[in-house]
């Protein structure tokens, strides 16, 4: 069956609403390693897209790596605040132990003599 002309109307109509052309424009000498690929591939449209959809992957795991980066130095600072806290107690039952035991030593001496 023959396309009408309210068809092809319909289908033009249909591709400008819905599509987008996008045109490069390649080198022929500085550019023979993409045309030679390009000229290796059946479907050149679906490999660029496949290409352009691959970095974007890239682009979104490189994202999320290092958010992830951040979120771990983030939890090492909390960490090293929170065992650094410790230390701080730690260290200061050890001096109030010191003390303790340097006032006890004076009552000796003071006792004796």
């Amino acid at each position: 069956m023959p396309r009408t002309e309210a068809m092809k109307k319909a289908q033009a109509k249909y591709k400008k609403e819905t599509t987008t052309i996008i045109n490069i424009r390649l080198h022929k000498e500085y550019d023979t390693d993409i045309i030679e690929k390009l000229n290796t591939v059946g479907n050149k449209q679906g490999y660029i897209k496949q290409l352009i959809r691959s970095d974007i992957s890239n682009e979104e795991i490189e994202r999320l790596e290092i958010s992830l980066l951040n979120t771990l130095e983030n939890l090492m600072k909390v960490e090293a605040y929170t065992e650094a806290k410790k230390l701080i107690k730690d260290l200061t039952e050890i001096k109030l132990k010191k003390q303790e035991i340097q006032k006890v030593e004076l009552s000796r001496l003071a006792n004796k003599t």
